[in-house]
């Protein structure tokens, strides 16, 4: 994608860097069908003051894979020209889509955004997806040299997006004819108002004096530029921290496991991408009762907030929870990370040392090494979400959920959903009486871990101890010894490796816990003092219990 960005309005700004800088910046992108010169605009209506950047949003010479890459290539630029919120988005057709999505991974990112507005885009319609995937299958291995692919490809990752809610104002611009009684929100509104709270989608009319294309650009440049003033009115107005920023901002992590004994250092554990703590209650069994355990919940599971989209993002988060624990106990923690939230572990584990005080012990469980080209940090669609959480969920559980991969592609979106609420009830996940709305939570936090990269900024200089599963049920989860622990070598030096029996979910569950339990508890008490290690050793294979 060659994303162009140019600056226009407010010529004192183009003139004078440090005056540009105080502007209230907009970026706009464009879709595909572009609006006649909407980002001009909406700077006119705007006037002094203002700085609109307007974003090229057409696909790259390669076909994108999907929306949430688009957006998190746009967010890259759009970071690289202002670093810090408040943000304030806009888009046109295509581009207001991938305005959404750039917002919920900023807001991922723990950033504030002021306003979004999406004109003229309506949702993909539920089964398209399904046709558009046949249709592109069908151009098999000539696909390279169709000059419609491209936009062929645009349209199937856009047809296999799904638009999460968000917790901010989402302002939806509607065309109508001026002089006519504003209508009823219109089909592509509704799907809007489906997917947010109530109270979220602010819909707004576009009243244009005629249908030609230039109307109804200055019609959607009208709306959105007095729109843009109300945000900065009401944002300029608000004193308090709490309401300026969303609701992700203010979010607790914290869960208490167990209370544990003084003199002992506190255990925080990290469960992994789609997992909540209650994955870790078995291990808090095992142990000794005088272990304090504390868990990290991720955020976003409770299908209401956004994710965290950043593993540096989640480690600032916690940051503060884990100093507050060390600092109770007046003992360094120990950090327990399973598969992504090994990477969450190991990045807490960096600052922490940076801030002169490492943990007492760093175990990574059965985690990928960073940068490594794994699973993690790829690009799925929704549908592939839902069947590698299908997956993960009967090797999880060794229970099927009744979902055959063919059905789950031939299904429109409302249909997978269902099948997967079916799947999850069947075998005793959730209760019967929940809904597939009641799966938003753990579907999309799952696919932003699936889709988040991690490239550690430092080396961590301490003991840590790489934990594999023995058993590969699942071959999608089968990490190769020598292959990881190199991986890892990268990144921690002081790294030794133990096998544990059981598969990747297994070996913190029973029976395989105990094992796990036992084997952790000595290697605490062998070493304690294994953080405040300088020199480097090399790595160790430490027997199996």
């Amino acid at each position: 994608m060659s994303s162009e960005c140019s600056i226009v309005g407010d010529e004192a700004a183009l003139a004078a860097p440090e005056v540009r800088s105080q502007a209230h910046g907009v970026f706009w992108i464009a879709g595909h069908e572009r609006l006649p010169d909407g980002a001009r605009r909406v700077a006119e209506q705007l006037g002094t003051g203002w700085r609109v950047r307007e974003l090229d949003a057409d696909p790259p010479d390669e076909p994108p894979p999907t929306v949430e890459w688009l957006a998190a290539r746009l967010l890259e630029e759009i970071v690289a020209r202002q670093p810090r919120g408040p943000y304030r988005l806009a888009g046109w057709s295509s581009g207001g889509l991938l305005a959404y999505e750039v917002a919920a991974q900023l807001i991922g990112r723990d950033e504030t955004v002021e306003f979004l507005g999406i004109a003229g885009a309506p949702l993909p319609a539920a089964n398209a997806g399904a046709r558009l995937a046949e249709s592109i299958a069908h151009r098999g291995s000539g696909r390279a040299g169709d000059p419609g692919w491209a936009e062929s490809a645009l349209d199937h990752a856009f047809a296999h997006y799904e638009p999460f809610s968000l917790s901010i104002p989402v302002h939806v611009f509607e065309l109508r004819s001026a002089g006519t009684v504003a209508a009823a929100p219109s089909e592509a509104t509704a799907g809007w108002l489906a997917r947010l709270p109530n109270g979220r989608l602010h819909r707004i009319d576009a009243p244009a004096r005629h249908d030609a294309p230039s109307a109804v650009a200055q019609a959607f440049a009208d709306a959105i530029a007095h729109a843009l003033r109300d945000a900065r009115r009401a944002a300029d107005s608000t004193t308090t921290d709490r309401v300026r920023h969303a609701p992700e901002r203010h979010y607790q992590p914290h869960l208490p496991i167990q209370r544990g004994a003084p003199g002992r250092g506190p255990i925080v554990v990290i469960p992994g991408a789609g997992d909540n703590v209650a994955t870790f209650l078995p291990f808090s069994i095992e142990v000794d009762p005088a272990w304090p355990i504390h868990g990290l919940q991720p955020r976003g599971l409770d299908g209401v907030l956004v994710p965290h989209a950043s593993v540096a993002a989640a480690a600032a988060a916690y940051l503060p929870v884990v100093e507050r624990l060390a600092a109770d106990a007046r003992e360094p923690v120990h950090l327990i990370g399973h598969s992504f939230g090994g990477w969450v572990a190991m990045a807490l584990a960096c600052r922490l040392q940076a801030s002169g005080r490492p943990p007492a012990s760093l175990t990574i469980v059965d985690t990928e090494a960073p940068a490594s080209g794994g699973r993690l940090g790829r690009q799925y669609t929704f549908t592939s979400v839902v069947w590698n959480l299908v997956r993960a969920l009967e090797t999880a559980t060794g229970r099927p959920l009744g979902i055959a991969h063919d059905a789950l592609l031939r299904a429109d979106r409302a249909g997978q959903w269902a099948m997967l609420h079916r799947g999850m009830v069947d075998a005793r996940i959730i209760r019967g009486a929940s809904g597939p709305r009641d799966l938003q939570g753990i579907v999309r936090a799952y696919g932003t871990a699936l889709r988040t990269g991690y490239d550690p900024a430092a080396v961590y200089a301490g003991d840590v101890t790489l934990v594999l599963a023995a058993d590969f049920d699942d071959a999608e989860h089968r990490l190769a010894p020598d292959d990881v622990l190199a991986g890892w070598r990268r990144f921690a030096p002081r790294i030794a490796l133990w096998r544990c029996p059981g598969n990747h979910y297994t070996m913190i569950r029973p029976p395989y816990v105990e094992h796990f339990a036992q084997w952790w508890q000595q290697r605490a008490r062998g070493d304690s003092g294994m953080a405040a290690a300088s020199a480097p050793t090399p790595a160790r294979d430490l027997a199996s219990n």
